[in-house]
């Protein structure tokens, strides 16, 4: 079985920046790759292993749309890193919902 079969959430292919943050504060520019209400895959430079908490920052569209959504690494493979992420507030999600039902779309 694939982790793609595995998966509760679909991702969405995307190309947006954003900033993964680690546990100690240290911020990393990344590129999200793939998105979900469930997780992201990012393409970082960074240190951080699996099984750290991260918090991924990125504008879903316009600046108010804005989430900062606290996760777990699942893996690293290079400089992509798979990320789950903690239950979210109503904002974001809200947020996250809506931005990945408008790409689904298009």
């Amino acid at each position: 079985m694939t982790n793609d079969n595995r998966r509760k959430h679909t991702r969405v292919a995307v190309d947006l920046d954003g900033t993964l943050v680690g546990s100690d504060g240290k911020e990393f520019t990344c590129q999200i790759i793939n998105l979900s209400v469930g997780g992201a895959l990012v393409a970082a430079e960074s240190d951080v292993s699996v099984g750290d908490a991260v918090s991924l920052h990125c504008c879903l569209g316009r600046p108010k749309e804005t989430i900062a959504a606290q996760a777990t690494v699942r893996w690293i493979s290079g400089a992509t890193q798979g990320i789950q992420f903690m239950p979210m507030g109503a904002r974001e999600t809200y947020f996250l919902t809506e931005f990945l039902a408008k790409q689904q779309k298009s």
